[in-house]
């Protein structure tokens, strides 16, 4: 397939469209604009009692950063941006200890700040609803089989009340009595299972350091834009200075030979 004029018009000016590219990419450079990020944070121990033994801080780590962090942090914010924007401000690292520590950049010093204490609250209001799942997934079969074992000591009993004088009387008492006393162990236990989950401390942990006085970072300009923006308007006036060059004859700089008479 022939080579559209275009295609030839870029292939015979390559280097100009290169320098072209080459010089819109500096001056994106230069004048990209230089943002201050400060950093605030705040940090909270995990309350180790709802970690299962297989369960580690990396997924506790994972819990802060989730989505539904994110979006209690941005009901207290009271803002309305969208929690993969919410996301993208907050780091979050494992410290020693079962302590997390919450990181949340913005350029402006109070919004890093309150975004670090919003992150860190959130974490504990969610991790509370967690630990308060657990229990009730725990509780609820316990409580079930408690309320049967309940039913049957209450059946029991209407049934002594219900036996009348007579030669089996004393067997029929002693069995149902011994039953009785079967079933009341059994809630013995039951109710000392339940004990520990319903005095637990359903807390999500708690906080160790307030969101402190934001940093400042590094000023890191936004390069990616901008150079992408930079490169694809150097590759266009590239083209279309090559396509100028073509339309006065190619080099501009090359002497014609005289035409003949």
């Amino acid at each position: 397939m022939a080579p559209t004029p275009l295609q030839e018009s870029i292939s015979r000016h390559k280097v100009l469209i290169l320098v072209s590219v080459a010089t819109a990419l500096a001056v994106g450079f230069l004048v990209s604009p230089r943002t201050t990020e400060y950093t605030s944070t705040a940090k909270v121990k995990v309350n180790q009692a709802w970690i299962r033994e297989e369960a580690t801080m990396a997924e506790q780590r994972a819990v802060a950063s989730g989505p539904e962090v994110a979006d209690i942090a941005r009901r207290d914010l009271g803002t309305d941006s969208s929690i993969e924007s919410i996301r993208a401000s907050v780091e979050i690292d494992v410290l020693p200890g079962q302590v997390l520590a919450l990181r949340f950049s913005n350029p402006v010093p109070p919004v890093a700040q309150s975004g670090a204490q919003a992150f860190a609250d959130a974490y504990l209001e969610r991790r509370g609803e967690i630990a308060t799942e657990e229990v009730r997934s725990h509780t609820k079969p316990l409580e079930s089989e408690l309320q049967k074992l309940e039913k049957m000591i209450t059946h029991a009993n209407e049934k002594l009340q219900q036996i009348h004088p007579g030669p089996d009387a004393i067997g029929r008492i002693t069995r149902i009595q011994q039953e009785l006393g079967e079933t009341q162990r059994r809630m013995g236990a039951l109710q000392q299972r339940l004990l520990p989950l319903r005095s637990s401390d359903l807390s999500g942990g708690k906080m160790i350091e307030q969101a402190g006085k934001p940093v400042a970072g590094t000023s890191r300009p936004v390069l990616v834009r901008d150079l992408a923006i930079a490169a694809l308007i150097g590759l266009v006036i590239g083209i279309a200075l090559a396509s100028a060059r073509d339309r006065m004859g190619g080099n501009p700089g090359a002497v014609r030979a005289p035409s003949r008479v």
